[in-house]
């Protein structure tokens, strides 16, 4: 130990041991034994920070520093020199949080799978908030720490989860974990859905917005009721998951949450092949009501598919295409047609197509009804004349040429 020195610790001299400092040859720092004297009275702060000016504290003394320095001069000495890995394991090891605090403001740890593994909450919360993660392997600790909130953190971060850590995560039913990362996703979808289509998203998007189509059949398969019902109310299917709930007969009350939170966003909707099937499953149980936000998309299919309720109700509030016109005619449902005939009047009636496939598919009594107020185009009087020639007479009466 330098006697020097020690006769000015003694002495408290915050001058002269400035000099004393500035007079140290670079690179020649005091010994463990006089920094330890130097710690011993950390009370006098000005002599400590005049020391850590010129030079940082050795490994071990860094670590006596940590214990007894203030909280603004502990700030100070780390954002001068930041924090060698023997100490961030000191500070991670002793739960030193208010430390891990200052040093994570402009520093990262060195170590970050020794972080996950041994840190206490709020430091690990401290790194997750500045970065993301590099390894699947350091998602998947967060994963199962057992604070399971710093998972569901780090994924409101927006960081990329893997569709590895997300498989497991459906395994080990990690039911709120998984909720995050589909909350996360249908956030991300929402926004995409306004610029892009449902193609696009699937292809340019689907790792941030979209759960994978072999995940949403795991999840499905998993037959969890939390997690089915949340994905449904979050992910578009792909045709493999839309195959799965049709012909597993998922509950209509599924279907329909499904088809309510999503259907029609960005243009999505079942494939061809599972679509009257979805509508057939919902109308059974009187749910396709919740298809009304989707109708005017594609009023064909909606007219083609509805149940006779839903359809009515859609006629009664909205004009149909004219293709939608000859399906519903073609549908031939006479409650339907009924509903769809009295929207009309004697200055606006349906479309030629339509009034040619009402004399094909109607009752005389129905076709008489639109005739009393309406004229109908040639090719409809043509057929009529053939089909009922007294509606055919009756027809001149109202609308003699």
């Amino acid at each position: 130990m330098d006697r020097k020195f020690q006769a000015l610790i003694k002495r408290r001299n915050v001058d002269e041991l400035k000099s004393y400092f500035e007079a140290l040859p670079d690179g020649k720092p005091l010994n463990f034994p006089d920094e330890k004297l130097l710690l011993a009275q950390a009370d006098n702060e000005l002599a400590v920070m005049a020391y850590f000016k010129k030079f940082p504290f050795s490994d071990e003394a860094v670590k006596l520093f940590l214990n007894v320095a203030s909280e603004p001069m502990r700030r100070s000495y780390i954002n001068r020199y930041g924090l060698p890995w023997g100490a961030q394991k000191y500070v991670i090891d002793n739960k030193m949080t208010a430390v891990a605090s200052d040093f994570t403001q402009m520093h990262f740890f060195d170590d970050v799978d020794y972080l996950l593994s041994h840190a206490n909450p709020e430091m690990i919360r401290m790194h997750i908030s500045k970065t993301k993660l590099n390894k699947e392997a350091q998602v998947l600790k967060l994963l199962h720490n057992e604070n399971s909130s710093l998972f569901i953190a780090y994924v409101a971060k927006g960081y990329f989860i893997s569709d590895k850590v997300i498989k497991v995560v459906i395994e080990e039913h990690k039911v709120k974990a998984l909720k995050a990362i589909l909350s996360r996703q249908h956030r991300q979808f929402k926004k995409l859905a306004k610029k892009h289509d449902i193609d696009d998203i699937r292809k340019n998007f689907a790792d941030e917005a979209i759960l994978s189509e072999e995940l949403q059949v795991a999840v499905l398969e998993d037959f969890n009721a939390l997690t089915t019902e949340f994905m449904l109310m979050c992910s578009p299917l792909f045709p493999k998951a839309q195959e799965f709930v049709i012909t597993r007969n998922f509950d209509a009350y599924l279907l329909k949450i499904h088809v309510s939170s999503l259907y029609g966003q960005a243009g999505y909707r079942f494939d061809q092949k599972w679509e009257p099937a979805l509508f057939k499953a919902l109308s059974l149980k009187g749910m396709d009501d919740c298809l009304m936000q989707f109708c005017q998309q594609d009023d064909v299919v909606f007219v083609r598919h509805a149940s006779v309720e839903t359809a009515i109700k859609f006629i009664k509030s909205c004009w149909l295409s004219d293709e939608a016109q000859v399906v519903l005619m073609q549908r031939g449902n006479s409650e339907i047609i009924n509903a769809f005939i009295s929207r009309f009047t004697p200055e606006h009636g349906m479309c030629q197509e339509a009034e040619v496939e009402m004399v094909k598919m109607c009752s005389p009594d129905t076709i008489k009804k639109y005739v009393a107020f309406h004229t109908m185009c040639r090719e409809a009087l043509e057929l009529l004349h053939k089909k009922c020639l007294e509606v055919f007479d009756y027809y001149f009466t109202r609308h003699a040429y």
